[in-house]
């Protein structure tokens, strides 16, 4: 191993690995958050050694292929957002920042990877890393609109929803119970269930209330734990169910 190599390569995966970090930042916080933190500061510390270091032809070209594999992974991420906003936008949706301002992010990357691929000098493939770190912190607000605005629709007609079950099964309830049926076990699981669509509803309100004052963030906080109490009324929802049928069969 050429002196200095090792590091190179470390200083590379680093290039690539604080483009992807970043770039989850808009997502659900992850379980292994420290796990990644720890990994970040290493790589960051291996990545001051990098700067210092005179990298041969090879470990340039090994370097710019570490970085335009983030950036790919960054273009990619991009693009699935962005389908998943035009099919909200083709169902009369109109967000703020539309599928074209996320096509205009994805062409500023592309450009950066064209521009990579002429860099020749250590100098110019960290300016080019540079640039596309400052490029995704724009660029992380975009995403972090647009997983808001998808998590507003997706979790608003889910709660919509189940709310209307809700007063559907109310009703069915009403009627075992006027012929003189015990409906007493359908209605502690129909209540279980409504607790668990109210804080929904809840938790989804406030996020939209944040959402709205660009407080992306904390939006989607409020959106996973709306999330979260639907995941738990849809467990009760098949038992209330069953539980239904058998007193109707």
């Amino acid at each position: 191993m050429k002196p200095g190599s090792g590091i190179l390569k470390v200083g590379s995966i680093f290039l690539a690995s604080i483009l992807i970090l970043t770039a989850l930042t808009p997502l659900t916080a992850s379980a292994s958050e420290n796990h990644h933190r720890a990994k970040y500061l290493d790589a960051k510390r291996k990545y001051q050694q990098f700067e210092r270091s005179d990298p041969d032809y090879g470990q340039i070209e090994e370097t710019k292929a570490y970085i335009e594999r983030a950036l790919n992974y960054l273009i990619a991420y991009l693009e699935a957002v962005k389908a998943r906003i035009e099919v909200l936008e083709e169902q009369g949706a109109n967000p703020r920042l539309g599928s074209s301002d996320l096509q205009q992010d994805i062409n500023e990357l592309e450009a950066l990877k064209v521009e990579l691929e002429g860099c020749e000098t250590k100098e110019e493939v960290l300016e080019v890393a540079k640039r596309a770190r400052s490029l995704w912190i724009d660029i992380k607000g975009d995403t972090r609109y647009s997983i808001g605005f998808i998590a507003h629709h997706q979790l608003g007609s889910r709660i919509d929803q189940m709310e209307t079950f809700s007063t559907a099964m109310d009703a069915r309830i009403n009627a075992i119970e006027e012929r003189g049926e015990d409906v007493s076990d359908l209605r502690e699981r129909l209540s279980r269930f409504n607790y668990h669509v109210e804080s929904a509803r809840d938790e989804y309100n406030e996020g939209v209330r944040r959402y709205e004052r660009d407080e992306f963030r904390d939006a989607n906080n409020h959106f996973r734990n709306a999330q979260r109490h639907l995941i738990l009324a849809n467990r009760i929802l098949k038992p209330l169910v069953r539980a239904y049928m058998s007193n109707v069969g």
